[in-house]
Formats: C-alpha cells, sequence, structure tokens
C-alpha cells in the first residue's frame, strides 16, 4: 500500500467540503495542476454525484444557476474558459488547443466572483498551501491579484489543506473568503 504521502491529494475532500460549508450559488475560483480541456476540479465537481458544476467566466457563464439551486458557479484563474477549449474541440476534426487561449484577467475573476457571491461567500481552491506565501514572493502571480483585488470587505475566514506528496508540498487548499 502506498503511504499517504505518496498519494495524489484529495480534490474530492475540498470538493465535499465547499458542499458542506457553502450555500447553492457561492462561486469557486479554481486554479489548476493540469486542465486541458477540465481541470481537477472540473472531474470532482463531476463525479460529486451532484448538480454542483457550472461553467463560470464571463464567455462561460451563459446561463446563472437556477434560483434555489445548490450549484456552484466555477470560475477558472489562470487557465482558458472551458467554453474557449470546447470550440476548438466541437470542430469538425477536433484538436485539442494547448497554447494561446484567452485568459481571463485576475481582477475581472475577482470582480466575477464577488458580483456572484449573493451570500457573501468565495471559495479559492489553489494547490497553493500557504497564501500568504504566495502573496509575499509570487506578488504577481494570477494567485496574488486575485486575493488582492477583492474588496476589502472579503476577509480570509477559513483555509482547509488536503495535502499529498507532502515531500513536494502539493495539495489541494481551499480558502474561504466573506464578506464582513
Amino acid at each position: 500500500m502506498i503511504s499517504a504521502n505518496a498519494q495524489r491529494a484529495n480534490i474530492d475532500a475540498a470538493v465535499a467540503f465547499i458542499d458542506r460549508t457553502g450555500t447553492g450559488g457561492d462561486p469557486i475560483v479554481s486554479t489548476a495542476f493540469f486542465e486541458n480541456p477540465l481541470s481537477e476540479l472540473d472531474v470532482a465537481l463531476a463525479d460529486s454525484g451532484s448538480a454542483t458544476y457550472t461553467p463560470g467566466n464571463s464567455i462561460d457563464l451563459v446561463k446563472p444557476p437556477p434560483p434555489g439551486s445548490h450549484s456552484h458557479p466555477v470560475l477558472r484563474l489562470g487557465i482558458p474558459p472551458l467554453a474557449e477549449e470546447f470550440r476548438f474541440l466541437a470542430e469538425p476534426k477536433p484538436q485539442p488547443v494547448f497554447f494561446g487561449l484567452p485568459l481571463t484577467p485576475p481582477g475581472t475573476v475577482a470582480t466575477q466572483a464577488v458580483a456572484l457571491a449573493h451570500h457573501g461567500t468565495v471559495f479559492l481552491v489553489s494547490p497553493y498551501a500557504n497564501i500568504s506565501a504566495v502573496l509575499k514572493y509570487s506578488p504577481n502571480s494570477g494567485t496574488s491579484v486575485f486575493v488582492r483585488a477583492l474588496p476589502r470587505r472579503f476577509h480570509l475566514v477559513q483555509q482547509i489543506t488536503y495535502p499529498s506528496f507532502s515531500d513536494a508540498g502539493i495539495g489541494w487548499s481551499v480558502y474561504v473568503f466573506r464578506d464582513s
């Protein structure tokens, strides 16, 4: 049996945490290790068995979740919107595109997340276990720009990390930002 520090991060537990602690419609901002076209979070939300996945971003947000729905709009940070990636896969001879697709600027993602946060909560799902270190040592990263673009009334109130590959510092963290 593989030891705990050699197993993949439990993104499914991160999704379960969001479903337990969130309210329907709370936006999820997603960064990813890998994507093309689906990220780890996209797959985990689809596998969760509940209707939790609504594509986000201005290009993807074709229809908002219906009132009373428990689905969470997903905004992709630092990766192209799903609609952009799927456009190439829907052609007669589908080809995945790995480079050159437009990214939604992190400040715009923050604005969209706040606009969607009708209950005052924004979730950030990230492979970074220490948001303070990211803000300090990578101030121009998409994650740093996103966090700094949130209005001052949004505060980090909770963080939970699901580690794995612990020697490499890889895992999934869920950051909960709330409007005060």
